[in-house]
């Protein structure tokens, strides 16, 4: 059994579990657009929106599986190593072409 909390307007994992996903998949680009790394983000997504880590990981590596080659390019961008070599090189756009749920 959950709890479904009605006071809020996020979508319940449970009742809505499409809208849900939709929801931690747009909170993760944002992460995204602040260079945050997955664990930044899982903790910030569980800290201030009260998701939990389980959830945000899953669709963090769905996110990777279906856009392998963004993610590499993002993790070489924001990795430290690239702050003291080299060019900046544009990351490839993020893809939602094929919805995995």
């Amino acid at each position: 059994m959950h709890n479904h909390h009605d006071h809020t307007h996020l979508p319940c994992l449970h009742c809505h579990p499409h809208s849900f996903i939709r929801m931690v998949q747009h909170l993760i680009e944002r992460c995204l657009i602040l260079h945050m790394s997955r664990d930044d983000c899982i903790e910030a997504l569980a800290r201030h929106a009260n998701i939990r880590p389980l959830v945000t990981l899953t669709v963090w590596k769905e996110l990777l599986k279906e856009n392998r080659s963004f993610f590499q390019a993002y993790y070489q961008a924001t990795s430290p190593r690239h702050f003291t070599y080299g060019p900046v090189q544009k990351v490839p756009r993020f893809r939602r072409n094929h919805p995995w749920f």
